[in-house]
């Protein structure tokens, strides 16, 4: 399977939205995904240190960002932001990967605002 930074972001999103104190005790389900597909991105968060998962008896589990996810996700955010990383990444044919993004964003923020000083 590939990596779809894309789906990492909105699981990332939707378990800071839903989940409560202790995250959520299932996995996200993301509308237009196939589960499978959702659980090999959750899977790649988890090995890049995004999201922690403890596992219960009778198979339950837990999902909650990490604090190293937190502050990925808080970087991903902003829609203009976003926009403006991904803009970058096609501009210099780069492909997203949790380590390019995490590169691009300060340059993305750095082009958003000298673009509002020339205004």
């Amino acid at each position: 399977m590939k990596l779809d930074i894309e789906l990492c972001r909105l699981i990332l999103q939707k378990i800071e939205k839903e989940g409560g104190v202790n995250g959520l005790t299932w996995m996200p389900k993301i509308e237009g995904y196939p589960d499978d597909f959702v659980m090999y991105q959750q899977k790649k968060l988890m090995e890049a240190g995004y999201l922690q998962v403890k596992a219960f008896s009778g198979g339950r589990s837990r999902v909650d960002i990490s604090f190293s996810g937190h502050g990925f996700l808080k970087q991903m955010l902003d829609d203009t932001i976003w926009g403006k990383t991904k803009e970058i990444a096609k501009k210099g044919g780069m492909s997203l990967t949790f380590e390019t993004v995490k590169a691009i964003i300060p340059v993305a923020i750095n082009s958003i605002i000298n673009q509002m000083n020339n205004l």
